[in-house]
């Protein structure tokens, strides 16, 4: 998980997702340049998955992040951002990926997904011998999603941050809005180039 702040807003991102946007450009980019340079025009047409893949790559995996600031959480997911201000906050778990819970109902992050097998292990990799020791405590037992090391764990470890800092301060929970927005715009894009991509390939000579 990356971060960009210095104050606030602090932007968290996955870094494995993002890894993945950047790998399906790369093959999005050789599959045009290949049509591209294809004997026949009527491949041309075919252009439409790579710009599908590309769309759906930026959408799912390269937009999603996690905003943090003094007032409030907003999971940028694909589909639909979600603004949870603190005072609607009743708790942050990570089993699947960093998820805030509130009165209302619960909102996933995919912008912070928990580790998989190999994620958990590079994480515990990187704990310090007594900081293992702790973790096998019975009192102090961490999911893999709350390791450090791991996007959900990261994540989760700033929102906590901001959400302590604001209990300080005197916050109290309290009925406040969560405002969801959605992305017509990207539904739109993504759904119309897939529909394309696939009407190409289904009537391909």
């Amino acid at each position: 998980m990356s971060a960009r702040g210095g104050g606030k807003p602090v932007i968290v991102w996955s870094r494995f997702n993002r890894g993945v946007a950047i790998a399906a450009w790369v093959f999005s980019a050789v599959i045009a340049i290949s049509l591209l340079f294809a004997p026949d025009a009527r491949y041309l047409t075919v252009l439409a998955v790579p710009v599908a893949l590309s769309l759906l790559a930026w959408a799912i995996y390269w937009r999603p992040r996690v905003v943090v600031d003094g007032e409030a959480v907003e999971l940028v997911n694909a589909t639909r951002s979600v603004r949870i201000p603190w005072e609607a906050v009743t708790g942050v778990t990570t089993r699947f990926a960093l998820t805030i819970s509130t009165e209302k109902g619960r909102y996933p992050a995919t912008g912070a997904p928990a580790p998989g097998a190999y994620g958990t292990y590079a994480a515990n990799r990187e704990l310090s011998r007594d900081v293992r020791e702790r973790a096998v405590r019975p009192d102090s037992y961490r999911q893999s999603g709350e390791l450090e090391g791991t996007d959900s764990g990261e994540a989760s470890a700033v929102v906590l941050q901001h959400w302590d800092a604001w209990s300080r301060a005197g916050g109290r929970r309290g009925p406040a809005p969560v405002v969801v927005t959605w992305h017509p715009t990207a539904i739109g894009a993504t759904t119309a180039a897939t529909a394309l991509a696939v009407l190409a390939l289904i009537t391909l000579p």
